[in-house]
């Protein structure tokens, strides 16, 4: 009898020595950083400016628009982007002085190019992607309000820096 429980002792520490903790990813786990935008002003670039009644629109691979800010219109020096995690390049419209009842306003497109590089977190919480060799440029038009861009920084592996100067 002595046997069978050592024997049922042993097979029950060795369960338990094969089992992990549960995996669970923790919400201050870093994640898939964004495209960080600042907005300055084109006639004094060291300060930034608001860009009014901003609006944002994203256009996926098949050349469709989707909103990009919920149905907010906001003021703001600052935009924050969701990049594709599948593609090397997202095309956005931001609109300038948009009005929500008429959809209108002075919309430029906004190109961006980029490497892709997923990196294992955990079984929890999988992948995430960091950007590298990121590109950034407006799309000429007739009415261009945004004027320039200047990319500051091509890595984009945090949401804590702007990666991209928008100057208008």
């Amino acid at each position: 009898m002595n046997f069978w429980r050592s024997f049922g002792l042993c097979c029950l520490f060795l369960t338990f020595l094969q089992c992990e903790k549960d995996d669970i990813c923790s919400a201050s786990t870093p994640t898939t950083p964004s495209l960080i935008i600042r907005f300055y002003d084109f006639n004094n670039p060291n300060e930034l400016k608001a860009v009014e009644n901003l609006k944002v629109f994203g256009l996926d691979d098949s050349g469709s628009s989707f909103d990009v800010l919920g149905l907010n219109v906001i003021t703001t020096d600052s935009l924050v982007l969701p990049l594709p995690t599948h593609l090397n390049a997202a095309t956005f419209q931001l609109f300038i002085n948009y009005e929500s009842e008429e959809a209108t306003g002075n919309g430029d497109g906004f190109m961006t190019g980029f490497q892709t590089q997923d990196i294992f977190v955990s079984r929890a919480c999988g992948y995430k992607t960091f950007y590298s060799e990121l590109l950034a440029e407006s799309i000429p038009d007739s009415d261009n309000w945004i004027l320039n861009t200047e990319v500051v920084q091509t890595e984009i592996n945090n949401t804590i820096h702007a990666h991209v100067k928008i100057y208008h």
